[in-house]
């Protein structure tokens, strides 16, 4: 317990200027944070199973997703700059 509160401590940045606090201030975690957008996309061999549990996910997140239902070649884990694109 000692440890963790230590380690809050002297990992906590302090600001030494007026546009550091503001940086600071800028990356704390906020109350109420803004909304994030979703990027669904179906993958080149993915079973029709798949495919509608990504619809329902999208129709959940409807106004924050977009989706993607074709076969694709992107491979997320592989190249992320095309998806980035999108």
């Amino acid at each position: 317990m000692a440890i963790d509160a230590l380690t809050k401590v002297l990992s906590k940045r302090t600001p030494k200027t007026r546009k550091g606090r503001k940086i600071l201030e800028k990356r704390e975690p906020q109350v109420v944070e803004d909304a994030k957008t979703a990027l669904v996309i179906c993958g080149n061999k993915s079973s029709l199973d798949v495919g509608n549990m990504l619809k329902d996910l999208h129709a959940v997140r409807n106004p924050l997703s977009m989706l993607f239902t074709r076969k694709h070649e992107e491979h997320p884990f592989q190249d992320t700059k095309r998806l980035e694109q999108l």
